[in-house]
């Protein structure tokens, strides 16, 4: 249960996130659907890397992705035409670089363990 802390309380807080951004933050967003999308993939992520395969930094940076895309895009958010806004572009970006960066952290972080286990003999 131990090993698996990260995956859960990312998943709690992300559940959180998007419950507070989907339905009391609406009128800031006006999107109803793109928050659920987004979460439906953190979930995905946060569980497979946190609670299927115990890791620690990818689950985090997912929920924290998710959190600082939203406020980033609503802070540097601008209109592109009529109907356009680049919220959701900057939320989305925001959040893949995070799922990116946990990904290339988690796979340096094995890297060096197995780098470590092999000059000290215990491969």
């Amino acid at each position: 249960m131990k090993e698996r802390a990260a995956g859960l309380l990312s998943l709690a807080g992300l559940a959180g996130a998007y419950l507070i951004f989907r339905y009391p933050l609406l009128f800031i967003h006006g999107m109803k659907e793109w928050p659920l999308d987004l979460f439906i993939v953190g979930t995905a992520v946060i569980f497979l890397s946190g609670i299927v395969f115990k890791r620690t930094i990818l689950p985090v940076l997912t929920a924290a992705g998710y959190i600082f895309g939203f406020f980033a895009g609503y802070c540097f958010q601008f209109d592109y035409d009529r109907d356009g806004n680049s919220m959701w572009i900057i939320w989305s970006g925001i959040y893949l670089a995070a799922v990116f960066a946990g990904c290339a952290a988690e796979f340096l972080i094995e890297k060096r363990k197995t780098g470590r286990r092999e000059r000290n003999g215990s491969v």
